[in-house]
């Protein structure tokens, strides 16, 4: 299938592994040039070699999304090496063992958030410039069926329901701007690591 978008730029964070690792695959598969970022060189090198294999140029970027003070330094590196990005893909996620805010720790929480939602959207706001600047750019953010009904714990239910609005807004007021914007809410994964 050929969506157009032969020669763009794509960041996957979370792009190493699973679901993260499908999309930047389904992406080179159609031309796309694809960053993935992820904590673990050893994944990232053995999934950029397969996306190499597919004929694209790539590049993996160790980061942690959920680290705050990477952002900027993670982009960096993908426009040093790719260009501007075109596509990012907010994949990167995962909840903290809690169940209720009785018992989930201020810690806790804010760290869900960090990686669910704040690094996202400090990505969202590093790329958006270029695309608002070119007309045209694709963000997805990869969100949760916990997301927009009841289920998972409380950290994880309220970070994923804020990546949902944050979207919701964004998508609105960048329209205009040729900036489009799509959620994805899947429920639970199996992947070749093992667990869900």
């Amino acid at each position: 299938m050929d969506f157009g978008i032969k020669g763009k730029v794509a960041l996957v964070t979370g792009g190493s592994r699973g679901l993260g690792k499908h999309a930047a695959l389904s992406l080179a598969g159609e031309g796309v040039n694809v960053a993935i970022s992820g904590r673990t060189q050893e994944t990232l090198d053995k999934t950029v070699g397969e996306l190499k294999d597919l004929g694209v140029s790539s590049v993996g970027v160790v980061a942690d999304v959920s680290d705050l003070s990477t952002a900027e330094s993670a982009h960096k590196q993908v426009v040093d090496s790719l260009g501007p990005v075109d596509i990012l893909v907010n994949n990167a996620g995962g909840g903290r063992p809690s169940s209720t805010v009785a018992d989930t720790s201020f810690e806790n929480y804010l760290g869900t958030f960090n990686l669910n939602l704040f690094g996202a959207f400090q990505l969202m706001q590093l790329v958006i410039p270029n695309m608002q600047a070119q007309h045209w750019g694709r963000i997805i953010s990869i969100t949760s069926i916990y997301g927009r009904e009841y289920g998972g714990n409380v950290s994880y239910m309220s970070a994923k329901a804020a990546l949902i609005a944050t979207t919701k807004h964004a998508g609105v007021t960048l329209a205009k701007d040729g900036v489009l914007f799509n959620t994805i809410a899947p429920g639970s994964i199996s992947h070749e690591q093992g667990g869900w």
